[in-house]
Protein backbone atom coordinates (compact mmCIF):
# COMPACT_ATOMS: atom_id res chain seq x y z
CA UNK A 1 0.00 0.00 0.00
CA UNK A 2 1.35 4.08 -0.82
CA UNK A 3 0.69 6.66 1.76
CA UNK A 4 0.85 9.67 -0.29
CA UNK A 5 1.25 12.33 1.53
CA UNK A 6 5.20 13.70 2.96
CA UNK A 7 6.84 11.82 3.76
CA UNK A 8 5.71 9.07 0.80
CA UNK A 9 6.04 5.68 2.35
CA UNK A 10 5.27 2.14 1.26
CA UNK A 11 3.50 -0.14 3.62
CA UNK A 12 3.81 -4.16 3.65
CA UNK A 13 1.20 -6.61 5.32
CA UNK A 14 1.79 -10.43 5.43
CA UNK A 15 -1.19 -11.54 6.97
CA UNK A 16 -4.16 -10.41 5.05
CA UNK A 17 -4.12 -6.89 5.74
CA UNK A 18 -4.33 -7.31 10.00
CA UNK A 19 -1.17 -5.35 10.58
CA UNK A 20 1.09 -3.05 8.02
CA UNK A 21 4.71 -2.31 8.64
CA UNK A 22 6.42 0.59 6.61
CA UNK A 23 9.07 -0.85 4.63
CA UNK A 24 9.83 2.03 2.67
CA UNK A 25 9.91 6.11 3.55
CA UNK A 26 11.21 8.95 0.86
CA UNK A 27 12.26 11.36 2.78
CA UNK A 28 12.49 14.29 -0.07
CA UNK A 29 8.98 16.06 0.45
CA UNK A 30 8.55 16.18 -3.39
CA UNK A 31 8.23 12.38 -3.91
CA UNK A 32 4.52 11.19 -4.40
CA UNK A 33 4.48 7.77 -5.58
CA UNK A 34 1.14 7.07 -7.03
CA UNK A 35 1.73 3.74 -9.06
CA UNK A 36 2.91 0.40 -8.07
CA UNK A 37 3.62 -2.65 -10.07
CA UNK A 38 5.20 -5.94 -10.13
CA UNK A 39 6.92 -7.99 -12.81
CA UNK A 40 6.88 -11.37 -10.84
CA UNK A 41 5.99 -12.58 -7.16
CA UNK A 42 9.75 -10.72 -6.64
CA UNK A 43 10.30 -7.66 -8.31
CA UNK A 44 8.05 -4.50 -8.43
CA UNK A 45 8.73 -0.57 -9.01
CA UNK A 46 6.90 2.04 -7.53
CA UNK A 47 6.88 5.32 -9.49
CA UNK A 48 6.52 8.69 -8.00
CA UNK A 49 5.38 12.25 -9.87
CA UNK A 50 8.70 14.37 -10.75
CA UNK A 51 11.39 15.14 -8.14
CA UNK A 52 13.91 18.13 -9.59
CA UNK A 53 11.83 17.67 -12.73
CA UNK A 54 12.33 13.92 -12.80
CA UNK A 55 10.73 10.77 -12.28
CA UNK A 56 11.32 8.98 -9.21
CA UNK A 57 11.29 4.75 -9.42
CA UNK A 58 11.73 2.92 -5.87
CA UNK A 59 12.46 -1.05 -6.29
CA UNK A 60 11.98 -4.01 -4.84
CA UNK A 61 13.84 -6.95 -5.67
CA UNK A 62 12.12 -9.35 -2.29
CA UNK A 63 8.49 -9.62 -2.88
CA UNK A 64 8.28 -5.82 -1.13
CA UNK A 65 10.00 -6.38 1.94
CA UNK A 66 12.28 -4.17 1.46
CA UNK A 67 12.72 -0.66 -1.76
CA UNK A 68 15.17 1.48 -2.59
CA UNK A 69 15.49 4.72 -4.71
CA UNK A 70 16.41 3.33 -7.98
CA UNK A 71 19.18 5.58 -9.88
CA UNK A 72 19.83 4.33 -13.49
CA UNK A 73 16.44 4.18 -14.96
CA UNK A 74 15.73 5.74 -18.30
CA UNK A 75 12.23 7.37 -18.53
CA UNK A 76 10.56 9.62 -21.65
CA UNK A 77 9.54 13.05 -21.03
CA UNK A 78 6.02 13.41 -19.92
CA UNK A 79 4.04 16.76 -21.02
CA UNK A 80 2.29 17.37 -18.34
CA UNK A 81 4.27 15.60 -16.12
CA UNK A 82 1.78 13.40 -14.54
CA UNK A 83 2.24 9.39 -14.40
CA UNK A 84 -1.29 7.91 -14.03
CA UNK A 85 -0.23 4.16 -14.08
CA UNK A 86 2.32 1.68 -14.11
CA UNK A 87 1.45 -1.85 -15.44
CA UNK A 88 4.39 -4.31 -15.75
CA UNK A 89 4.88 -7.99 -17.01
CA UNK A 90 7.77 -10.36 -16.82
CA UNK A 91 8.37 -10.55 -21.11
CA UNK A 92 7.04 -7.50 -22.14
CA UNK A 93 8.78 -5.10 -19.06
CA UNK A 94 6.87 -2.21 -17.58
CA UNK A 95 4.75 0.37 -19.67
CA UNK A 96 3.71 3.62 -17.99
CA UNK A 97 0.95 5.93 -19.39
CA UNK A 98 0.56 9.25 -19.08
CA UNK A 99 -2.05 12.21 -19.37
CA UNK A 100 -3.59 12.18 -23.06
CA UNK A 101 -2.77 8.68 -23.64
CA UNK A 102 0.39 8.62 -23.87
CA UNK A 103 2.24 5.14 -23.13
CA UNK A 104 5.93 5.01 -22.88
CA UNK A 105 8.28 1.75 -21.88
CA UNK A 106 10.59 1.97 -18.87
CA UNK A 107 14.39 0.90 -18.93
CA UNK A 108 16.00 -0.18 -15.76
CA UNK A 109 19.32 -0.66 -15.87
CA UNK A 110 21.16 -2.92 -13.22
Amino acid sequence: MLAIEPPSQIYRTADGGVTWHVVFEDADPSAFYACVAFFDHRRGIAVSDPVGGRFRLAGTEDGGRSWHVLKNVKIPRFDDKLMLGVDCRRAAGCWAVGGGGLAARLSVNR
